[in-house]
């Protein structure tokens, strides 16, 4: 009970922590505790033997902690860059707190509140689903059942912490463990100061590689599949290796309570997550654009009845945009394609050579006109009409710009539609959150 009152009171005061997201160095190395049990019975010389029995060990523990992130590493410009994201867990019997990407779940053996901290949406717009405490280990993929918590817990390339698999799933790494799948011992190096052997695994043509304490019989890091991905909006993919890390990784049970994240403010407690309605429409949707801005188009010739104009701060991003949406008009209707004209605006230079499908321009006051400091692309109609924004595209996008732009031919007012839907889904969303309200303990 003592237990319980103890964790109970830390989600009341929990004080705002950051989070290690953004660039730096591997965080320093700090010794586990002396109280680590030496594992025995490992079979040392047969790696897969070797991982089965880590992986007992997670299963049979009482207590679990590290600090754990995810380190994302790519070279853009011949520059190499790091990201990170926390993926840390917390165990105490029935107790646990885990902190992934956004997501923040903490159970308290009574009950399992979870929240989203993400500034660009209002923390999910303040709400904190409220779940009963899983009754066993087992149940814990219970909380999966809720589609939004689940895509946050997985929301990173890194996928969702292993180490909840290796906690709390019946068979850890189940499918790691195929009769076609390679194990093989690699190298050894010190991780927080403590000796590592690598255990390597061959999975078809992915490589995940497990650098065990063998001495605490803990997992330190996990080198995961590099992928490749684009590091942007329009940026073209490029390869990046991620790893794992679990710093402090121990068994022991600590006597300090969790350092919890706060939950929103005005919390709108629910049964479960529901998913949010779409952004209100700009402010700027059906406004005609300044005179002055409208007055550098007049170079691409005369009007069409549409134009598409692409306008960021990076030209990188714009010329990738442009290609996309060059194919993309290119695959319009004749009829409809004539009456449409893709534009890209970009800052002048001396060795810049102008066609009729690029301008000079400020991307900085059409980025503001936008209503997107780093630009965006925008449709405006023959008369100057800004009908519709959005900060960038990728190509699965393209459906439904094809839509916007055949309503603004067929004389649709596209903005007062857009406001429309938005109500209605507002509406409708807010009903939601009060049919789900779930008070918690």
């Amino acid at each position: 009970m003592a237990n319980r009152q103890f964790w109970r009171v830390t989600i009341l005061v929990a004080t705002t922590v950051a989070s290690p997201i953004g660039c730096g160095d591997r965080p320093p190395h700090v010794a586990v505790q002396s109280g680590d049990v030496t594992p025995t019975g490992f079979h040392h010389h047969d790696p897969e033997k070797l991982l089965v029995g880590i992986f007992q060990r997670y299963r049979a523990a009482q207590s679990y902690s590290d600090h754990g992130r995810v380190c994302l590493v790519y070279d853009l410009d011949g520059r190499q860059q790091r990201q990170w994201a926390p993926l840390s867990v917390r165990l105490e019997r029935q107790n646990f707190y885990v902190q992934a990407y956004s997501l923040r779940c903490f159970c308290d053996s009574t009950q399992t509140l979870c929240w989203i901290k993400d500034e660009t949406t209002d923390d999910f717009d303040h709400q904190v689903s409220v779940r009963p405490a899983p009754k066993t280990r087992g149940d814990w993929e219970t909380l999966t059942l809720d589609l939004i918590f689940q895509q946050h817990l997985s929301a990173g390339l890194g996928g969702p912490p292993p180490q909840l698999d290796w906690l709390f799933a019946a068979e850890p790494m189940k499918l790691l463990f195929d009769q076609q799948h390679r194990f093989e011992f690699g190298s050894e190096q010190s991780i927080e100061n403590r000796r590592c052997q690598s255990v390597i695994v061959r999975a078809d043509a992915k490589r995940y590689t497990f650098w065990i304490d063998m001495d605490a019989g803990i997992v330190r890091e996990v080198e995961l599949p590099s992928v490749f991905a684009s590091p942007g909006p329009g940026s073209p993919p490029v390869e990046m290796t991620l790893t794992v890390q679990l710093s402090e990784a121990t068994f022991q049970p600590s006597t300090q309570p969790p350092t919890v994240d706060p939950l929103p403010n005005e919390p709108k407690f629910v049964d479960r997550f529901v998913p949010l309605p779409p952004d209100e429409p700009d402010r700027s949707l059906g406004l005609t654009m300044n005179h002055e801005l409208l007055q550098g188009l007049g170079a691409a010739g005369r009007p069409a009845n549409v134009s598409l104009l692409v306008c960021f701060r990076d030209p990188q991003v714009s010329m990738a945009l442009m290609e996309l949406l060059s194919y993309w008009h290119r695959q319009l209707p004749a009829d409809m394609a004539s009456q449409v004209r893709v534009l890209e605006l970009r800052r002048p230079t001396a060795d810049q050579t102008l066609t009729s499908t690029v301008l000079a321009a400020d991307p900085n006051r059409w980025a503001s006109a936008f209503g997107s400091s780093s630009g965006g692309i925008g449709v405006l109609s023959k008369t100057g009409e800004l009908l519709w924004t959005q900060p960038g595209l990728v190509p699965a996008e393209l459906p439904a710009l094809g839509t916007i732009v055949a309503d603004v031919l067929a004389g649709i007012d596209v903005p007062r539609r857009l406001r429309g839907e938005w109500r209605t889904a507002k509406d409708a969303y807010d009903m939601e959150i009060q049919r789900r309200y779930r008070p918690p303990n």
